[in-house]
């Protein structure tokens, strides 16, 4: 595949095996752009890639990727990430036998620079575990509460509002929705969100695969910040799941905070047409543009 088709290709990134057969080359394409800088990536398709790895990984200790469960995902998000060919590195740094922890990197296509890192916990799934009917029923009211508006039909909300010229991840590479607010008015918001492309060119995307692309979207889902008067990039992201996603569309239901220090955290519920899926939270590094 030449150069420009790679650029362009119907999703977020696209493996290249390196000469040697050791290693891949993860190629992003024109999808991946983020939305302060056009020469690097959003945050959600590193994201997706780190939860990709830490969830096939093999700990070598007889059991199956398949056998685990990534409850959490702690993504460190070191600098701007070019959009330029990367590799990725993964290891075992708590072996367990029902909890591990599986750490991945990000680095630059020479090696010698860290972009991200992610530091995953994994739980042992309990195939026949038998809940209790109270677990069903405990936060039902609570949960009937805070149901959003349109969660039976993600495709019949209208499409959010367009950001700068209407390129990058936020359009090309996600389908954004508003439900409530919008990053153009300060204060809480929910939006639907669904990918328009696999993560890896030729792949079917896994349900953590889905999430954690998509959940870099936390930022966009609320603001505190009057539109255009300031940058607020997330330097981090925590995912915490309790449950695998159902469908494509997920939303976020967030609120965005600003301290008189200049720091802000934004935080989201993740949910599904079925119910909650978890939480995650972003903190922010805000400065006023000229």
């Amino acid at each position: 595949m030449g150069v420009a088709a790679t650029a362009t290709a119907a999703a977020l990134f696209v493996p290249e095996p390196e000469p040697n057969l050791t290693a891949i080359t993860y190629c992003p394409t024109i999808r991946t752009e983020g939305p302060w800088d056009a020469t690097a990536m959003h945050g959600g398709p590193p994201s997706g890639l780190l939860a990709r790895t830490v969830e096939r990984f093999d700990a070598g200790d007889g059991t199956s990727a398949a056998d685990w469960f990534v409850s959490r995902l702690t993504i460190e998000l070191l600098r701007p990430i070019p959009i330029r060919p990367i590799r990725i590195t993964s290891r075992l740094s708590r072996p367990g036998r029902r909890v591990q922890l599986v750490d991945a990197s990000l680095w630059s296509l020479d090696g010698t620079v860290e972009l991200a890192r992610v530091t995953a916990l994994r739980i042992r799934r309990q195939r026949n575990f038998a809940l209790p009917t109270t677990a069903h029923t405990a936060n039902a009211a609570h949960d009937d509460a805070r149901r959003p508006m349109g969660q039976d039909d993600p495709a019949s909300v209208g499409e959010a509002p367009k950001w700068r010229d209407g390129t990058g991840f936020y359009h090309l590479g996600a389908d954004v929705r508003s439900v409530v607010g919008s990053f153009s008015t300060p204060g809480p918001g929910t939006i639907w969100v669904r990918l328009r492309q696999p993560l890896v060119l030729g792949e079917v995307d896994t349900p953590l695969i889905t999430t954690a692309t998509m959940a870099d979207l936390t930022n966009a889902s609320a603001s505190s910040l009057p539109p255009g008067t300031h940058a607020h990039p997330n330097a981090d992201l925590t995912i915490s799941r309790l449950r695998d996603q159902t469908g494509e569309w997920m939303g976020l239901s967030g609120v965005s905070r600003i301290s008189e220090e200049g720091i802000g955290l934004v935080v989201a519920d993740l949910f599904d047409v079925d119910g909650v899926i978890g939480q995650s939270a972003a903190s922010l590094v805000v400065s006023a543009l000229p």
